[in-house]
């Protein structure tokens, strides 16, 4: 599920972390 545009994302460990609207966290995804 991609969160892009939100300010609020899901990190590894299932707990909300807020982020500002300008910073873009590294997402690995495996698929």
């Amino acid at each position: 599920m991609e969160m892009h545009g939100d300010s609020v994302t899901v990190g590894a460990d299932g707990e909300k972390v807020d982020r500002p609207d300008d910073y873009e966290p590294p997402i690995q995804e495996t698929v």
